[in-house]
């Protein structure tokens, strides 16, 4: 038990650091202090045009960031003008980055919105899709995708309907949720401060991980030949129904394949 309760401290005090951390670097966002200055609204339709894009590449600093599928290749944004993101075609790569973030820029009670939509022809498959944003919320829906990377330092990220690929998702604070999605080789999920839901997804090979919140996998098909490892330091952990002993729970398997949760602060569950 004191053990537990060590590594309880010890993992609450690490995830203030990090949300520290990135209040810091990103000049203390907080959710409505995101830049200053008169909103605008653009595109890139001239950069896009009609290239047929196989890979896009996003980092922003901060900006709630959705890729979808629609009719043809369109970017556009919301945001303040010291926060307009520059778009550039380099070949079949599209590539999407924001102008700097100053850590005074906080303190003017500017415009609330920072939002850029990227979409995708319907039907287009992506050899690689990169979207990572210093503070805000990543949405996916409706892709598919070979090779899948998704981080935020502050925000949300939400994925459903997809095919995934090869997929890395991880939010350093905030919520996961991955919902009706395929991921042909390995899903790895992880939140340093949120919870990690996975619901209607179909894999091969699962890791997820929550340092501090819930971790959950609900499938609509038999997981019973996956091998399993479930653990959590403080919390409960039950396999379809099935409560685990001593935090953890283990399977064999018979599939080859494996699915690991793992929780420091908060339960861990899967149900079929």
């Amino acid at each position: 038990m004191g053990k537990r309760i060590y590594l309880s401290i010890l993992s609450l005090v690490t995830v203030a650091c990090i949300i520290a951390g990135v209040l810091w670097n990103i000049g203390g966002y907080t959710g409505i202090f995101r830049g200053s200055g008169r909103e605008t609204n653009g595109n890139a339709d001239q950069t896009t045009g009609n290239t047929a894009f196989t890979r896009i590449d996003i980092d922003v600093t901060s900006m709630d960031v959705t890729v979808k599928t629609g009719d043809g290749f369109h970017v556009s944004w919301t945001c303040p003008e010291k926060l307009v993101p520059e778009c550039r075609a380099d070949g079949t790569t599209l590539t999407v980055r924001q102008r700097g973030y100053t850590r005074d820029s906080w303190l003017h009670l500017g415009s609330t919105t920072s939002e850029l939509t990227v979409t995708v022809p319907k039907g287009t498959v992506l050899e690689k899709l990169t979207v990572s944003s210093d503070a805000g919320n990543l949405t996916l829906s409706g892709l598919n995708t070979a090779d899948t990377e998704l981080t935020t330092a502050a925000g949300n990220i939400t994925a459903e309907g997809s095919a995934l690929g090869q997929a890395d998702v991880h939010s350093a604070a905030g919520n996961i949720t991955i919902t009706s999605c395929t991921s042909a080789e390995l899903l790895t999920v992880q939140s340093n401060a949120g919870n990690v839901k996975i619901t209607s997804c179909t894999f091969e090979n699962l890791t997820a991980k929550s340092n501090a919140g819930n971790a959950t996998l609900r499938s609509d098909t038999d997981l019973s030949a996956y091998g399993m490892r479930l653990s959590t330091d403080l919390g409960d952990v039950s396999c379809n129904g099935l409560s685990g002993k001593d935090k953890s729970y283990e399977a064999a398997g018979t599939n080859g394949f494996m699915i690991s949760l793992e929780g420091n602060l908060g339960n861990v569950s899967v149900n079929w």
